[in-house]
């Protein structure tokens, strides 16, 4: 791929993110750009899924209400988040690497979907921005 459509598809992604580089709302690689539109990768509605690899690998863990202490279900929550959708039904979802929404990551826009994210702990969620 050339660089000039590599910088537009990175571009495009923060776009449609939200313009946020953190967590899952990270800019996410051409496949899952291409993924979008079509395929949820299992992730039900109305849910945030996390994957522990890249590219929705692994064992899929998903929460539906706020969260103070998701570390107590081990996996990609406690040891880091690879792949996650936000398949909420109208919420952004606040993230957080502690307990009781302590140290803010950062936001994952409704829609959200991204399968290379930074591998951060998410051990706590609200869902906000409620539309």
């Amino acid at each position: 791929m050339n660089a000039r459509r590599r910088i537009g598809i990175g571009i495009a992604t923060l776009a449609l993110l939200g313009g946020t580089t953190s967590g899952i709302a990270a800019a996410a690689d051409q496949g899952a750009v291409g993924t979008r539109a079509t395929n949820w990768h299992g992730c039900p509605a109305g849910y945030l899924c996390v994957w522990p690899k890249k590219n929705f690998k692994g064992h899929m863990q998903k929460v539906k209400a706020n969260n103070r202490n998701l570390a107590q279900y081990g996996g990609a929550f406690r040891n880091g988040v690879r792949s996650g959708v936000n398949h909420g039904r109208s919420c952004d979802a606040a993230l957080y690497r502690k307990t009781n929404y302590r140290s803010y990551i950062g936001i994952a826009k409704r829609g959200a979907i991204d399968g290379n994210v930074a591998g951060y702990p998410v051990q706590s969620n609200k869902w906000v921005n409620c539309r």
